[in-house]
């Protein structure tokens, strides 16, 4: 993003994201405004010790952003609202890439994860850092999700349960696979 805008990555999505949907409590690096966040979660492994935090001073797009379920909820919302992006960006968005498994309808789309069946689109990401893990689920058809934020290596074990509790969205696809098996 830098090469292409020719601006920092952090200062091109603080002006480009995060200040229009007043992220208030998301940033890109450990430092923000000069000063350093006091209030911030410790990591547990899946034997419940704790973790040092990771307070990477440099952005780290990929895993390094900091924020709360509140703020990645504003986000996503923000995402599929015609307010932001355009249907036709928003219909990309949503367009298969590449087919993640032949017995289900779940594909890897730019950026998430698409799930489709008759009745509905999810569309999902996640996080995996040590100590620390966390899910969106969305689905644009009922306008309804779940951000999940989890500090303990064992997070993505709740997911599941509470994306069907709290939205009534059917996510099986999403729970397919080694990663889930060692739990």
């Amino acid at each position: 993003i830098a090469s292409i805008v020719h601006a920092p990555y952090d200062q091109y999505i603080e002006e480009l994201v995060f200040k229009p949907l007043q992220l208030r409590r998301t940033f890109s690096r450990y430092i923000r405004d000069g000063s350093y966040p006091t209030n911030y979660a410790i990591g547990h492994d899946v034997f419940g010790r704790k973790l040092k935090k990771e307070k990477n001073l440099s952005t780290v797009p990929a895993s390094g952003d900091h924020t709360t379920a509140f703020d990645y909820a504003t986000l996503i919302i923000s995402i599929f609202s015609t307010k932001y992006l355009s249907q036709q960006i928003i219909k990309e968005l949503l367009t298969p890439a590449v087919r993640m498994d032949s017995s289900l309808s779940k594909f890897y789309g730019p950026g998430v994860h698409l799930m489709f069946n008759d009745r509905d689109t999810i569309v999902s990401h996640g996080g995996n850092n040590p100590g620390f893990k966390g899910e969106v689920m969305y689905s644009p058809v009922k306008r309804c999700g779940l951000v999940f934020l989890s500090n303990g290596d064992l997070g993505k074990l709740i997911s599941k349960r509470l994306a069907e509790i709290s939205t009534g969205l059917t996510v099986d696809g999403l729970y397919h696979g080694d990663f889930y098996e060692q739990y």
